[in-house]
Order: structure tokens, then C-alpha cells, then sequence
């Protein structure tokens, strides 16, 4: 059985999976100038907190390291 700690880490990488496998943001990153060591900050208020916890929006973001 998954501890909560484990759920609510499988449910952001699932999010996050899904956000960059979107075709918005395939279009977005491609027009980027990225390199190496760039990194793409996610704003944290797309990814669905209800019904696991109960919190205010967090003032650290994830970030994916290109």
C-alpha cells in the first residue's frame, strides 16, 4: 500500500508528465531558446491539491532542468 507521502508524489509526477506531453507546451518550449542547464519553472497552481490536502498555494515551484 502506497503511504500518502508516495500518492501525492505520484500524482505530481503524473501532472507533470501530462502538462509537458500537451501540445501547447511541445509549441511553447519550441520557439524557446533553451540550453543546456535552463531550467522551465512550473507555476504550482495547476496541479490539483483537493480532495488528498488542504493548502494554500506554495511560494516554491517545481522546476524541470533541460
Amino acid at each position: 500500500m502506497m503511504s500518502h507521502i508516495e500518492e501525492i508524489e505520484k500524482m505530481i509526477i503524473n501532472a507533470v508528465k501530462g502538462l509537458i506531453a500537451t501540445e501547447a507546451f511541445c509549441n511553447w518550449f519550441r520557439r524557446q531558446r533553451a540550453t543546456d542547464g535552463d531550467y522551465v519553472v512550473i507555476n504550482n497552481s495547476f496541479i490539483y491539491r483537493k480532495p488528498l490536502i488542504k493548502t494554500s498555494k506554495n511560494s516554491q515551484y517545481l522546476c524541470l532542468e533541460g
